[in-house]
């Protein structure tokens, strides 16, 4: 395809990525756009080329600078799509210093336009990347800081289905193998969230509640001896 011809260039790559520090903000949103578009269903070839070009860290630092919601809705659509590619891009968007507290005050965002696409885009990064963050108890403390599961919680309230759907998938990744955070989630009353969720006609909200569930139970088990009954 015309996508993968122009991934496979390059310079042409190099090119475009570094438009991303230029302080010029229309270009970076222009920049941003075709990132966005370029790694939309992109092939392996396209994939392997964008993260040799660095596009995962060079929009993460560039999300951190831009003042315009116009700029910043493109830029983490792009890194929605780049942090699901490969595990790398994960890495890089985690490694950029404020990248994670930035992700979660992403999740509170005020639109202006009165548009949730920045709540939605910031949750699908966070979605993805949190996989890498479970594995890594400094990213973890990162997101306790900055109050992330009081704020996913109250996702799961959200009328709108896919901040339903990214809620559900962080918290099914965090929940995991942390018993700290296992017994947070639980005292914040997290259970009877989730089980209200579990039967939802959307198949994502339904199995991220569900897998999420079942590491609190499970945590709060070994963490006390206690039975899923006594739960909230």
């Amino acid at each position: 395809s015309n996508k993968t011809q122009l991934c496979l260039l390059p310079d042409c790559m190099a090119a475009l990525v570094a438009q991303l520090d230029h302080p010029n903000e229309d270009l970076r949103q222009v920049t941003a756009s075709i990132l966005r578009n370029l790694s939309w269903r992109a092939d392996t070839a396209s994939k392997e080329s964008l993260s040799r070009a660095s596009a995962a860290a060079k929009l993460t630092s560039s999300a951190l600078q831009v003042q315009r919601e116009s700029s910043l809705k493109p830029i983490l659509s792009a890194l929605w799509n780049l942090s699901a590619h490969c595990s790398s891009n994960k890495a890089d968007i985690c490694s950029i210093e404020g990248s994670l507290a930035f992700l979660v005050s992403s999740l509170s965002y005020r639109s202006d336009s009165r548009t949730l696409a920045i709540v939605e885009n910031g949750g699908g990064v966070l979605r993805n990347v949190s996989s890498h963050i479970a594995v890594n108890e400094e990213y973890r403390k990162i997101l306790r800081d900055n109050d992330c599961f009081s704020v996913l919680l109250q996702h799961l309230r959200s009328p709108s289905l896919t901040i339903v759907s990214n809620a559900c998938g962080i918290l099914w990744n965090l929940s995991a193998r942390c018993l700290l955070d296992q017994e947070t989630l639980w005292n914040m009353g997290a259970v009877s969230m989730l089980r209200s969720l579990m039967r939802s006609k959307y198949k994502m909200i339904a199995l991220g509640s569900s897998a999420a569930l079942k590491n609190i139970l499970s945590g709060r088990l070994r963490f006390t001896g206690e039975g899923p009954s006594d739960g909230n």
